[in-house]
């Protein structure tokens, strides 16, 4: 895909055929979507699809943990699926948010049946793009923790209430008796849940101080300490699932009985949030 065509002429040349009859020839190939015509350029071969591309746009690398990798892996084979057993009209496709960038102003040559764009958390990333995508026509979805309220009217998103999230753990933890609050930070998602915790919390009872909260941002396998902010709380709230895993696995070895001398949380229903224990 997107490799450059001969000119018209040496088109012509080649198969002894007139210019005209190249332009014609390639016309009706842009026209079925097999080629593209880039103005300044040249023309080039288009990706091959028979449906609809829904174009998938992944986390960055450098800013998402193994969860949220598989929770995207996992969310374009089920999307594959159902486009390959349903027989739909779309067919998704996964493409880099820095390709994505580099062909916005040829999105429409190069996929000129564009069903859409998803993605996939870091709503930071897709916030700059919004005005191109809207100029362009182009539907987005986005898929992640809770987006500005100015911009859910300008396009579809499915996004994890963080509010209410905040106010399931807070009744959660009150009805235990989980009073003080220990936080264990280790990436923005977790600031963001800590401070609607901070919000909230209060609210049912729940005593979050200042200095009952440990960061792990730079070397999130590196728990050296957090037992010590354990033994002072009833309840770490790590706000993952992963996160969650690890602490409990660390506080185990630091010889603090989890949940008997404090209790550990975490969010996200993750796979490996079944697989600890206590779970």
């Amino acid at each position: 895909k997107h490799t450059l065509l001969p000119s018209q002429n040496e088109l012509a040349r080649e198969f002894d055929v007139t210019p005209m009859t190249v332009l014609r020839a390639l016309d009706e190939l842009i026209r079925d979507g097999v080629i593209y015509r880039k103005q300044g350029a040249g023309t080039f071969v288009a990706p091959r699809r028979n449906r609809s591309p829904i174009l998938l746009v992944p986390p960055a690398d450098d800013n998402s943990s193994l969860v949220i990798r598989t929770e995207f892996a996992e969310f374009f084979l089920g999307a594959l699926e159902a486009a390959n057993s349903g027989n739909l009209a779309y067919q998704p496709e996964i493409i880099g948010r820095e390709e994505l960038i580099a062909q916005l102003p040829d999105l429409r040559l190069i996929y000129p049946r564009l069903g859409g764009i998803i993605f996939m958390r870091e709503f930071q990333r897709l916030e700059p793009l919004l005005d191109t995508f809207a100029a362009a026509g182009i539907p987005i979805f986005y898929y992640g923790r809770n987006v500005k309220e100015a911009y859910r009217d300008g396009f579809s998103c499915l996004f994890h209430n963080e509010d209410e999230i905040a106010r399931m753990t807070a009744h959660y933890l009150a009805s235990r008796d989980l009073i003080r609050v220990g936080r264990v930070l280790n990436m923005p998602t977790a600031d963001y849940r800590s401070d609607r915790l901070l919000e909230i919390g209060p609210t049912y009872g729940l005593e979050l101080r200042p200095e009952d909260r440990f960061e792990c941002y730079h070397y999130p396998e590196h728990l050296d300490g957090v037992e010590l902010l354990a033994r002072r709380c009833d309840v770490l709230d790590c706000f993952t699932d992963d996160l969650a895993w690890k602490v409990i696995r660390h506080l185990t070895r630091a010889g603090v009985n989890v949940p008997g001398d404090v209790a550990v949380i975490g969010v996200n229903d993750a796979p490996i949030a079944s697989q600890a224990l206590p779970a």
